[in-house]
C-alpha cells in the first residue's frame, strides 16, 4: 500500500489480453495457521469481488456505469477488464510456481522480521529489517512501520534479482492489529461491518443507518483488503497495480485520469460498490455515501 508519485501512464494492451498465460494461486504462512480457514473464505470472497466487477463491466447496469464513470475512464476499460480477469487466477490454494510468476504469501504477523541496522553507501547506519527465514536485509519501510502503528492494514511487498528483475518473494502482509480488532472475520454482512472512526481500531458494534457506514467503512473488509494487494501481486504484464490514491474521495478524483486504472483503490473501491448494488441492493453516491439502488425505480413507478 506503498503511496507513489504521480506517474503519466501509458497503457498497451495485448490484442487478445484474455489469453495471457496467467497461471497463479496463492499461499499462505503458518503465522497465518490459527485462522487459515477463516483467511482462505476471505480470499473466496475477494475472488467473488473480482467476478462480479468483471462480469458487471459487460453488462448494463445504469447504476454500475456511473459508478464505473467515476472510477476509470471509458477508453481504459480493457486494462480493467484484464485486472480483475486476471486477478480471479489467484484462487487456488498452495500451488506451485508457474510461467516466472512467483506466487504471493500471505504471512499475518511480522515476526519473520528483526529490526536492525545496515550501512549506506557513505558509511552511517540506516534502519533497516532482517528476514530470519530468508536471511536478507532489506530498508525499513513506511509499510512496516505503519503495520507497527496501526496506519497500514495490510501491504504488498516483493524482492527482485538485481541482475534481471526477476521477482523471487511475492508477499502480502495482513497488519496484526488490523487481523485482531476484525476478529478475524472477513466481515460480509452488514450486521459486523467496523467504523475506523478513531486508528489504530475498529468498533465493530456500529448500528447500520440509511447514511452510515460510508463506503470506506465498507472497504474495511478483509476481503476487500485482499482484493487491492492482490491486483498489486500481479506481475506487470498482467496489469499489476501501484498506490496513486486511497480512500473513495480521492480515488474518484482520479477517475478521470490516467492513473485511475493502475490504482489498486479503484479496483477494491469499484468491486465494493458493485457488490453493493448487485447483491445488497444499496448504492453509493460520488461522496460515498449509501442510498438505496432502488430509489430511481421508486420515483419513476410514481409517473407511471
Amino acid at each position: 500500500m506503498a503511496t507513489m508519485a504521480w506517474t503519466k501512464v501509458v497503457i498497451l494492451l495485448p490484442l487478445f489480453w484474455l489469453q495471457l498465460a496467467c497461471v497463479h494461486s496463492y499461499n499462505i504462512d503458518k503465522s497465518c495457521d490459527s485462522i487459515k480457514s477463516k483467511l482462505e473464505t476471505a480470499v473466496q470472497k475477494s475472488m467473488a469481488l473480482a467476478k462480479l466487477s468483471f462480469d458487471e463491466l459487460g453488462e448494463d447496469d445504469p447504476n454500475v456505469k456511473e459508478l464505473r464513470g467515476w472510477f476509470f475512464l471509458d477508453k481504459n476499460i480493457d486494462q480493467v477488464k484484464m485486472v480483475y480477469h486476471n486477478v480471479q487466477e489467484f484462487g487456488t490454494l498452495n500451488k506451485a510456481d508457474a510461467d516466472g510468476v512467483m506466487q504471493p504469501t500471505i504471512y499475518c504477523d511480522l515476526s519473520r522480521y528483526e529490526e536492525t541496522t545496515r550501512k549506506t553507501k557513505d558509511g552511517k547506519d540506516e534502519p533497516a529489517l532482517f528476514d530470519k527465514e530468508r536471511k536478507t536485509v532489506s530498508g525499513l519501510s513506511k509499510e512496516y512501520k505503519g503495520c507497527k502503528t496501526g496506519d497500514t492494514v495490510a501491504y504488498r511487498s516483493k524482492t527482485e534479482r538485481l541482475t534481471d528483475k526477476k521477482i523471487l518473494h511475492n508477499d502480502i502482509q495482513i497488519c496484526p492489529w488490523y487481523l485482531a480488532v476484525l476478529g478475524h472475520s472477513p466481515f460480509t454482512t452488514l450486521d459486523n461491518l467496523p467504523d475506523r472512526t478513531g486508528k489504530p481500531s475498529y468498533d465493530p458494534t456500529r448500528a447500520f443507518s440509511n447514511s452510515e457506514p460510508k463506503a470506506n467503512v465498507f472497504a474495511s473488509r478483509l476481503d476487500v483488503v485482499l482484493l487491492h494487494e492482490f491486483t498489486h501481486a500481479l506481475p506487470d504484464y498482467a496489469g499489476s497495480t501501484l498506490d496513486h490514491a486511497y480512500k473513495w474521495t480521492d480515488c474518484t478524483a482520479v477517475g478521470n485520469r490516467e492513473v485511475g486504472c493502475m490504482n489498486a483503490d479503484s479496483y477494491s473501491l469499484f468491486a465494493t460498490g458493485v457488490d453493493m448494488i448487485k447483491v445488497r441492493g444499496f448504492k453509493f453516491t460520488k461522496e460515498g455515501v449509501l442510498r438505496r439502488s432502488t430509489r430511481r425505480q421508486s420515483e419513476l413507478n410514481n409517473w407511471l
